[in-house]
């Protein structure tokens, strides 16, 4: 199931993935405030065309406000409910 989807840098698409479909609760999904640790920590990027770029895996509770070519900015949610400004690196490996 996909809990959010957010444009990225270079014409990417970034897909959150919440989880396998079966273990998620429906009254989760059509809560009108859900929470912002529900969708899961994989991310699925894709190219501008649609083709699947490859995945990443970023911080439970954390939610992307912002991303660029060489970082991702958002605010990550401890277990005691702080939340906290903060950036990550991004590399591409090549």
């Amino acid at each position: 199931a996909i809990t959010a989807v957010r444009a990225g840098p270079r014409g990417t698409i970034w897909v959150q993935l919440m989880g396998p479909v079966a273990s998620i609760d429906p009254m989760a999904i059509n809560a009108p405030d859900r929470a912002d640790f529900l969708g899961g920590s994989t991310w699925h990027v894709l190219d501008a065309t649609g083709r699947f770029m490859g995945a990443i895996e970023l911080p439970r509770r954390f939610r992307p406000f912002r991303m660029t070519d060489d970082a991702i900015y958002g605010a990550a949610r401890d277990d005691d409910g702080v939340e906290r400004i903060i950036r990550l690196r991004l590399s591409s490996g090549s």
